[in-house]
C-alpha cells in the first residue's frame, strides 16, 4: 500500500542522513590506522637499518684506517639525526594514534547511540504501523456505520415526509371540526338561550300565578272581612325593591362578630369528582357553596358539611361562585363563557348570562339586580337581572382572574394577568385607576376588607399586598417561606372582622397573618390537602372558614 511505502522512504531517509554525519569520521579513522600500520613497518624497517649500520660500522671500524674516522663520525652524525627525526615522526604518529583512539571511542560511542535510536524508531515505527492498522479497521467500521446511518436516515425522511403529509391532512381535518365544531356550538348557544328564555318564561308565568293566587286570596279576604275595602285596593305592579350588600348588611346583626382563627379540621369533604376550584358563603353563613371542574355547583349545610342540592347546567369548569345579597340566589362563572343564576330556594336555573367570548374565571352581585363578570376576553360585563342581558361592557386590555365589588355596588376592583389591580365605576364605565407594577407576576385575587378601605392583593409572586383605596398606597406586604402561590385562581381572603387574612399554598397548608402587623399568625396542615389549595372562604359568622383543594377533589370545614 501506498502509506506503507512512503513511511518506508522516511525511515531510509532519515537513517541516512544519521549515518551520512559519521561516514567521514570512519573514513578517517581507516585511513589513520593504514598510515599508522605503514609508519610502523617503516620504523621497525629504520631500525633493523640502524642496527645494521651500526654492525657494519664496527667491523668497518676494525679494518679501517684513522683516515676514515672522520668521514664515519659525519656519518653516525647524520644517522643520528635522522634517528631522531624518526622518533619525533614516531611520537607525532603515536600522538594521533591516540587522538585517533579517543575520536575512534567517541565515534563508537556515537554509532551505539545511533544504533539504540534507529532501534526506538524501529519500535516507534512498528507501533505506529499497528496504530495504522487499527485506525484503518476503525474506519472501515465508521464508514459501516455511517453507510447504515445513511440509510436509517434516508428511511427517517421517507417517514418524516410521510408524517408531515399525515399531518397536513390532520390540520385540514381539525379546520373543518373546529368550523364544524364552532358551528355546533353557536347552535347549542342559541339553543341554550332558547331554554334558558323558555326557562325564565316559565318562571316568570309561575311567579305571575303565584302573585294571581296571594292576591286573589288578598282579595277574598278583604272581601270577606270589609266589601268596601275591595274599592280601594290597587292591582298594580310595584317595581323590585333593590337592596345592595351594603344595606343587607346594616340590617344583619347576627354579623358582628368577632373572629376566631381556627385550629382542627371539622369535616373533610370529598366534595366533587374533579378538582374543586372555588368556594363561597351565603351572607348568613348557613350555606356554602362549591365548585369544580366538573361543571357543577354544589349547595352543602355549612355547620354540618351536608348536602343539600347539587345544581348542574354548565359546558365546562365553574371557576367562581357566590349568594347574592339577601342570599336568594346563587351565582357561578364558568369556562363555556358564560354565568348562570340560580334560585337559592329551590334550585331553579333563573338566567344564562351569555355574551362573553373568552373563559369567565370571575363574577359577583353589585347588588340584587346587578352582576358583574370579568373574563379572559379582556373585558367586563355588567348584567340586569330583572332582564338578564348585558347593560354595559367595559374593556380592560388584560386577562380578567378576580374581581371584588365595593358595598355600595358602585366600585369594581379587578385583578389582572399583567401584574395590575385595576378600579371601575360602573354606573359609568370608566376607569378610576389603575395600580402599575404592583406585582412582578399576574395577580390571582383581589378582595375588599370588610370596612371598605383596602384592597387585598394576591399574586403568582407569592406575596400578599394591602392597598389603601383612597390612596393607592402599599399599606402592607404579607409573605412567608412557606407560601407558594401555584395556581391561576388562588384566592386570598379578608376574615369578617378584617383582622386577619387567609391564602393557601402549593403544598396544602394555610397560612394566616395579622393584617395590620403583617406577621405569620398560624400555619395550619388538614393532614388532607397535599395539593395546592385554591381558596380558603370565612364564615360570616367568623367560628371558622372552609378550604379548598384543586386536585385532591376536597373541601375541609375548619373550627
Amino acid at each position: 500500500m501506498m502509506w506503507k511505502q512512503d513511511i518506508y522512504v522516511q525511515v531510509k531517509q532519515r537513517n541516512d542522513k544519521q549515518v551520512d554525519q559519521w561516514r567521514d569520521i570512519i573514513k578517517h579513522y581507516n585511513t589513520l590506522e593504514k598510515e599508522i600500520l605503514t609508519l610502523r613497518l617503516e620504523n621497525a624497517s629504520l631500525r633493523k637499518s640502524s642496527a645494521t649500520t651500526s654492525s657494519s660500522s664496527s667491523s668497518h671500524l676494525l679494518s679501517s684506517s684513522v683516515g676514515n674516522q672522520q668521514q664515519k663520525e659525519q656519518d653516525t652524525i647524520l644517522l643520528e639525526g635522522k634517528k631522531r627525526e624518526l622518533e619525533e615522526k614516531i611520537r607525532n604518529l603515536e600522538k594521533e594514534l591516540t587522538d585517533s583512539y579517543r575520536h575512534t571511542s567517541t565515534n563508537a560511542q556515537l554509532i551505539i547511540k545511533t544504533k539504540h535510536d534507529t532501534d526506538i524508531l524501529s519500535v516507534e515505527n512498528l507501533n505506529l504501523q499497528k496504530k495504522i492498522t487499527q485506525q484503518e479497521e476503525t474506519i472501515q467500521e465508521l464508514t459501516s456505520t455511517l453507510s447504515e446511518r445513511d440509510d436509517l436516515l434516508s428511511l427517517t425522511q421517507s417517514e418524516l415526509s410521510a408524517l408531515q403529509e399525515k399531518v397536513t391532512r390532520i390540520d385540514q381535518r381539525n379546520l373543518k371540526l373546529e368550523s364544524e365544531n364552532t358551528a355546533l356550538v353557536d347552535r347549542w348557544m342559541k339553543k341554550m338561550a332558547q331554554e334558558a328564555d323558555t326557562m325564565n318564561t316559565a318562571n316568570a308565568f309561575y311567579e305571575k300565578m303565584v302573585e294571581e293566587v296571594h292576591r286573589s286570596e288578598s282579595s277574598l279576604k278583604l272581601s270577606m272581612r270589609d266589601p268596601a275595602t275591595i274599592a280601594t285596593s290597587t292591582s298594580t305592579a310595584q317595581p323590585p325593591v333593590v337592596v345592595t350588600k351594603s344595606q343587607y348588611l346594616a340590617t344583619a346583626s347576627f354579623l358582628d362578630c368577632t373572629c376566631i382563627i381556627p385550629s382542627k379540621p371539622k369535616r373533610k369533604l370529598v366534595a366533587h369528582a374533579a378538582e374543586v376550584t372555588c368556594l363561597g358563603f351565603s351572607l348568613s353563613g348557613s350555606i356554602l357553596a362549591s365548585g369544580s371542574m366538573d361543571k357543577s355547583v354544589k349547595i352543602w349545610e355549612g355547620m354540618t358539611g351536608a348536602l343539600k342540592t347539587t345544581l348542574n347546567g354548565g359546558a365546562q369548569s365553574v371557576m367562581c361562585v357566590c349568594f347574592s345579597p339577601g342570599d336568594e340566589h346563587i351565582l357561578a362563572a364558568n369556562n363555556d363563557n358564560s354565568c348562570r343564576v340560580w334560585n337559592a330556594d329551590n334550585g331553579r336555573l333563573r338566567h344564562t348570562l351569555t355574551g362573553h367570548v373568552g373563559k369567565v374565571y370571575t363574577a359577583g352581585f353589585a347588588d340584587t339586580n346587578r352582576v358583574v363578570s370579568g373574563s379572559h376576553d379582556r373585558s367586563l360585563k355588567v348584567w340586569d337581572m330583572s332582564k338578564g342581558y348585558c347593560i354595559r361592557t367595559i374593556l380592560c386590555n388584560s386577562l380578567c382572574n378576580d374581581l371584588t365589588i365595593a358595598a355600595d355596588g358602585h366600585m369594581v376592583a379587578s385583578a389582572h394577568a399583567d401584574q395590575t389591580v385595576k378600579y371601575w365605576d360602573i354606573r359609568s364605565g370608566d376607569m378610576i385607576h389603575t395600580d402599575l407594577g404592583l406585582h412582578d407576576q399576574q395577580v390571582t385575587s383581589v378582595h375588599i376588607s370588610p370596612d371598605g378601605h383596602a384592597i387585598l392583593s394576591n399574586s403568582k409572586d407569592n406575596t400578599l399586598k394591602i392597598t389603601d383605596i383612597r390612596t393607592h398606597e402599599v399599606l402592607s406586604i404579607l409573605r412567608d417561606e412557606n407560601y407558594r402561590n401555584g395556581l391561576n385562581w388562588n384566592r386570598a381572603r379578608y376574615s369578617p372582622d378584617g383582622r386577619y387574612v387567609a391564602a393557601g399554598s402549593v403544598d396544602g397548608s394555610i397560612i394566616v397573618w395579622n393584617a395590620m402587623t403583617s406577621k405569620v399568625i398560624k400555619t395550619l396542615h388538614s393532614g388532607t390537602h397535599s395539593s395546592a389549595i385554591s381558596m380558603c372562604v370565612w364564615n360570616p359568622m367568623g367560628s371558622a372558614f372552609a378550604s379548598s383543594s384543586d386536585k385532591d377533589k376536597m373541601v375541609v370545614m375548619w373550627e
